[in-house]
């Protein structure tokens, strides 16, 4: 009997033990490509779901506030091995400060007719090394290189310079991490479930992001003239239905005294997320 029991204890606690997060029908684990990386490098996280029956039904909740990292793009993919289906969420890490940096746990919802429930990768601590120091000018012979493609090329490159239009100024890191900083903020209240906190901050940063690409005053407007004035700005037909459908979901829980429902308040924090990568692409 003392055997018995044994066993079915170590049995219980093996899946724990490699890092994952297991039920009798639905599998989540994180994994990087390394744990070693350079500063100059990405790093690539991927999020493998494992479902046994196809009854049931995943979704992976926005990914949670990164200090060290910022996301730089994502990509999802999906498999069939013997009866079960398998996907990947993948995303590129960008490393923006050196040490000891913690990918903290993401977390899925999963359930089916009968119910939900949800479950959380483990945490992965990566090793980022410090910035390579600028090298000093002429100890490169890549600056001998440039100098004659210059020289060779110089009339063919102006020439060409001429006949192309000018290409828009490049955003300044520092104006881009700010605003990746604020969406940070705003989708950590979402997590928190401050949903009213979190449409407030999350409208006011659509705001002002608009206001800083486009150049043009906007504090003040109303949500009607907001969604007019999208309606008129050179962007996507997509990126402006999800903008002016935040901006009118903001409106509505502003006057609401109601229990906001959390599946509605995710899928918003995920088009808030979308609509700024969008933007400061």
């Amino acid at each position: 009997m003392r055997m018995t029991k044994l066993l079915t204890i170590m049995l219980f606690l093996l899946p724990l033990a490699m890092g994952e997060t297991v039920t009798a029908e639905v599998s989540f684990k994180a994994s990087v490509d390394k744990v070693n990386t350079a500063y100059e490098e990405k790093v690539l996280l991927d999020l493998e779901v494992t479902v046994s029956d196809p009854l049931i039904e995943t979704k992976p909740l926005p990914p949670p506030a990164m200090l060290g990292f910022r996301i730089g793009g994502s990509v999802s993919s999906v498999t069939q091995e013997g009866g079960s289906t398998i996907r990947h969420y993948r995303y590129e890490l960008v490393p923006s400060k050196s040490g000891a940096v913690e990918i903290p746990a993401f977390a899925l919802v999963y359930g089916d007719s009968t119910g939900v429930d949800t479950l959380y990768s483990q945490p992965i601590v990566v090793t980022v090394a410090q910035p390579l120091p600028p090298q000093e000018e002429g100890t490169t012979p890549w600056t001998v290189i440039i100098i004659a493609i210059v020289v060779l090329g110089g009339g063919t490159y102006w020439w060409l310079r001429r006949r192309q239009p000018a290409s828009e100024p490049a955003v300044e890191p520092e104006w881009q991490a700010e605003y990746r900083d604020r969406l940070s903020e705003a989708i950590e209240l979402a997590q928190r479930q401050k949903y009213r906190d979190f449409f407030d901050r999350g409208s006011r940063l659509l705001v002002d992001l608009f206001a800083t690409i486009y150049e043009t005053p906007l504090k003040g407007k109303t949500v009607d003239d907001l969604r007019d004035w999208i309606k008129q700005q050179d962007m996507s037909d997509e990126v402006k239905g999800m903008a002016t459908d935040f901006l009118r979901q903001s409106e509505s829980v502003k006057f609401t005294s109601g229990q906001i429902d959390p599946r509605s308040a995710d899928a918003q924090a995920a088009e808030l997320r979308k609509i700024v990568e969008r933007l400061l692409a």
